[in-house]
């Protein structure tokens, strides 16, 4: 399954904002400004465009969900907020599983 994981990640392209805004539903200029603000990470293009990765394309459909389920409008610091606590709620998953892993090899 690792390599799986390895092989899913080294076909990965990147996407353009025009497509994480098709993908994520989530309007240009609302993406534009948290680029802006710094929430969204963004990769240089050789033309000067907005390149993002999975981690971006992963968040945004998170947050679109999220919006789509509670049935919620938000404006931009909304949003903002938002994509931080994800963010946030993903590092805690992260280490919580890796603590877990960790105690059972401890065990082991």
């Amino acid at each position: 399954m690792a390599q799986e994981k390895n092989t899913i990640h080294a076909e990965f392209a990147w996407v353009s904002l025009a497509e994480l805004n098709e993908i994520s539903g989530i309007g240009m200029e609302e993406l534009r400004e948290l680029v802006e603000m710094g929430i969204l990470a963004t990769h240089s293009s050789g033309s000067g465009d907005y390149l993002f990765d999975e981690h971006v394309l992963a968040l945004t459909r998170r947050l679109r969900r999220l919006l789509d389920d509670l049935d919620l409008t938000l404006d931009l610091q909304g949003l903002a907020l938002t994509c931080r606590l994800l963010e946030r709620i993903t590092e805690l998953e992260h280490q919580l599983s890796n603590e877990r892993v960790s105690r059972f090899r401890a065990g082991s």
